[in-house]
């Protein structure tokens, strides 16, 4: 793994879920209608996926996604040596113009 925002590995542990159960449950459903996933491969992927994206960021590594966005940390600042940091979204010119159609 990458070298990570210093003090993350705290921050990593005093995260419970990034994403509730119930919706990680609605994209699991989802995601074995759309695929050919049976739901037991769908639950392992999805919240693989969701992972990789979250330890990336920690990273401080931009994941850019064809046609959806980027997702990327945005300016860490150190308060009193504790490190906050701001997730980022910028949707994909793509993406825009798909939800204003």
């Amino acid at each position: 793994m990458a070298d990570l925002l210093p003090d993350i590995y705290s921050y990593i542990q005093s995260v419970i879920s990034p994403v509730t159960k119930e919706g990680l449950e609605d994209i699991i459903l989802k995601v074995t209608a759309h695929t050919n996933l049976t739901k037991e491969e769908a639950q392992i992927i999805v919240p693989l996926f969701f992972e990789e994206i979250r330890n990336s960021m920690l990273a401080n590594e931009m994941v850019i996604l064809r046609k959806l966005g980027m997702f990327y940390i945005s300016n860490p600042i150190d308060n009193n040596n504790k490190v906050r940091v701001f997730p980022k979204f910028k949707a994909s010119k793509a993406l825009v113009k798909k939800l204003n159609e």
